[in-house]
């Protein structure tokens, strides 16, 4: 009977740095070019929502739709998973 070396991973264990550093670069690097360009924006703007203006600091506005842009991934993304779970 051979006996299992410390090297041997369990199923499912193959999720090291070096895969999460592959698999999410580019989203890292938006999220870290996305905070710089908010923070760098400080001035307040005006923003018009159909018939109501609305003045707001600049890294605010951008903050919000950073996270709705999130969101509508985030959505986006759990459709895809359900639609391929179907088949």
């Amino acid at each position: 009977m051979s006996t299992s070396t410390s090297s041997t991973r369990a199923a499912g264990d193959d999720a090291t740095v070096g895969t999460y550093v592959k698999k999410y670069w580019f989203p890292a690097l938006l999220t870290v070019l996305a905070i710089v360009f908010i923070v760098v924006n400080s001035d307040d703007i005006r923003v018009n929502l159909i018939a109501v203006q609305v003045t707001a600091p600049a890294w605010l506005v951008y903050a919000i739709l950073v996270v709705v842009g999130w969101i509508i991934g985030w959505f986006g993304h759990q459709r895809s998973v359900k639609r391929r779970a179907r088949r």
